[in-house]
């Protein structure tokens, strides 16, 4: 669907449920995408968010299963809850440097994600952010996060490890519950953080040895 310029806003439930949309062009205008404006849309596979965007209502791409990719323009701050709730093709996501909070179980069962690198510098990753990517093999806060809620990496089976260059940040309960195999890597003074973090083992995060760069 090419929707008309001229347009500021996406009402919330726009599109919801229609589930023979395959695609969507946002004009450049629209600066707010409502509550669950694409919801439900399984066969929708391509969306392009417009550069002057600044707001998004919760849930936009709930359970747009055929969704791969999806990149979030600058002026977006936060990603909201169930941003890309059950979005199950999802395998590539581009969040803007200057994001500073992601929303409970907005990547909720992408299980298309196989690594993921945040650059901004987070305040807070709320609960069950990750949760059930089972695909998902290596996370890295290169901005650094401030706080982690309940449950972030939640049954992440394939997860074996998340990076973090800052200091160590709170964390949730349960966070790693049901991800066994993880480790969490610091890139700081070790000093700052434990031998344990969110029930997995910690420790000194050495890039040439574990196939990484900061860069």
């Amino acid at each position: 669907v090419a929707l008309p310029e001229g347009l500021r806003t996406l009402e919330s439930g726009l599109f919801y449920g229609c589930t023979a949309l395959k695609s969507a062009a946002i004009p450049g205008g629209v600066t707010n995408i409502g509550d669950a404006a694409f919801a439900e849309c399984r066969q929708l596979a391509s969306v392009t968010l417009p550069s002057g965007l600044a707001g998004l209502g919760q849930s936009p791409f709930l359970n747009c299963r055929s969704l791969a990719v999806i990149a979030v323009p600058a002026g977006v701050a936060a990603v909201p809850a169930q941003f890309c709730y059950e979005c199950r093709s999802l395998a590539a996501v581009d969040l803007p440097d200057g994001m500073t909070q992601i929303g409970r179980a907005a990547f909720f069962n992408c299980f298309g994600l196989t690594a993921l690198t945040l650059d901004a510098a987070l305040d807070a990753v709320g609960d069950q952010a990750f949760a059930g990517c089972n695909g998902l093999e290596k996370l890295t806060f290169n901005g650094g996060v401030g706080g982690l809620g309940t449950e972030v990496f939640g049954n992440c089976s394939s997860l074996a490890g998340v990076y973090f260059l800052c200091d160590e940040p709170t964390a949730g309960d349960d966070l790693f519950l049901g991800a066994d195999l993880a480790t969490a890597y610091y890139l700081v003074s070790p000093s700052s953080w434990g031998t344990t973090f969110g029930g997995v083992p910690a420790v000194e995060w050495v890039p040439e040895a574990v196939g990484f760069s900061t860069t």
